[in-house]
């Protein structure tokens, strides 16, 4: 099984073999703290380290800590374009999947009255 790796190219993530060394830059990466945090816990974050030996930078993106994923980010033209147009559309989603989840109650709610008919219980 070959290991993958997000990365953050020209605009796309796309998928990619892993580089050898990504493995271990990564471990060294997370021992240290962010170079740079997007968002508030709870809800939609995006932490970045800088690695070493030019190597770019990676990310971590997460809508909780225990669902995320971590992109690596080769350019630092890459890294501009990331941190100006992807991070904040994916802080704003995260940051509101409390109203979609309201939403999505109120609709349940709707649909239940609907299958019920009016004046029955729910």
């Amino acid at each position: 099984m070959t290991d993958t790796i997000t990365v953050y190219r020209h605009g796309r993530f796309i998928t990619e073999e892993a580089p050898e060394w990504f493995s271990k830059e990564l471990d060294v990466a997370w021992d240290r703290v962010a170079d740079i945090t997007f968002g508030i816990e709870p809800g939609a974050i995006i932490r970045c380290w800088k690695l070493k030996h030019d190597h770019g930078h990676t990310a971590f993106m997460a809508v909780d800590e225990d669902h995320g994923e971590d992109v690596w980010i080769p350019t630092g033209a890459d890294l501009a374009d990331f941190l100006t147009t992807r991070a904040p559309a994916f802080i704003s989603l995260g940051n509101n999947r409390p109203t979609a989840k309201s939403l999505q109650m109120l609709t349940d709610a709707f649909i239940a009255y609907a299958r019920h008919g009016a004046g029955s219980s729910l």
